[in-house]
């Protein structure tokens, strides 16, 4: 792995622990986000969703910059699973009682971005 490599997967896993801490500290207020944001009015509603597909985006160049024969299209998809798996296990609250949910979803994350992709055609 070279020096470039090993800090876009530092990057990355820095990435994926924020947003891991950030949804555990606050998963009332990331569920309310993900549930509720259809409700704001019109021009609330487009900068949340701008920031949010900003915010995937920066995800997206890193993956596409570890990998570049990614297409954008597929670490899209790649990083809105590590969000969706995140969110959603976050928001259990049997599971978020569970020691070291975190690190089990570091795992779960990590797995999903360092994945191997079957070629496409």
């Amino acid at each position: 792995m070279t020096a470039k490599s090993e800090l876009l997967v530092a990057a990355l896993t820095r990435l994926l622990r924020s947003y891991i801490d950030l949804t555990l500290t606050s998963s009332h207020l990331t569920g309310a986000l993900i549930t509720e944001v259809v409700h704001l009015p019109d021009d609330q509603r487009r900068t949340i969703r701008r920031l949010q597909h900003d915010y995937v985006g920066e995800w997206v160049h890193l993956l596409t910059t570890e990998t570049p024969d990614l297409p954008e299209p597929e670490a899209r998809l790649i990083t809105q699973a590590v969000l969706a798996i995140v969110n959603d296990l976050a928001r259990i609250q049997h599971l978020r009682r569970r020691p070291r949910l975190d690190d089990d979803l570091a795992a779960l994350g990590q797995a999903v971005l360092t994945s191997p992709r079957p070629a496409t055609p």
